[in-house]
């Protein structure tokens, strides 16, 4: 049975990221089943940004071999104890890593795998900035695409 329903959870390994988590599984409970519906669980491994106080700008510093497997082994891990919850559940699931900014690599895994919803949580901020969004949650939503996506606020810490 091919996949015909894919939605992209992009998980950054918190309380309040795994927030979107219920929401996803409702979402999957309408589909029907002949829509074979799957969550990509997704993760972005950023690498370490120093700053260059010359130029003013940060410099990526790319993670050293072992560094980047290990980073991406527990990346999978985490992802796999997540998706075991959902497969529990009866959600199919696919767990998946990138290394990069997390926006750039959350918007360029949906267009090129072709998700059909996003669906991620946000803190916000408090005070005067309560209704902004987190800045990954921002650069995501005004990023070029037609894939619908969904915001959660988050409810843990």
């Amino acid at each position: 049975m091919e996949v015909a329903i894919k939605i992209l959870l992009p998980l950054d390994g918190s309380k309040s990221g795994e927030s979107a988590i219920p929401n996803v599984e409702d979402i999957v409970s309408k589909f029907k089943p002949e829509l074979n519906p799957e969550v990509i669980l997704f993760h972005v491994i950023t690498d370490a940004y120093s700053y260059i106080s010359d130029k003013y700008e940060n410099q990526p510093l790319s993670m050293r071999g072992n560094e980047r497997r290990e980073a991406e082994a527990k990346a999978i891990d985490y992802l796999n104890k997540v998706g075991e919850l959902m497969k529990a559940k009866g959600i199919k699931f696919v767990p998946k890593v990138a290394v990069g900014l997390a926006a750039d690599e959350i918007i360029k895994f949906a267009k090129d795998d072709r998700v059909d919803m996003i669906v991620m949580s946000t803190l916000g901020s408090t005070g005067i900035n309560k209704w902004e969004f987190g800045s990954v949650t921002n650069r995501v939503i005004h990023m070029e695409t037609r894939i619908p996506i969904l915001i959660i606020k988050a409810t843990g810490k």
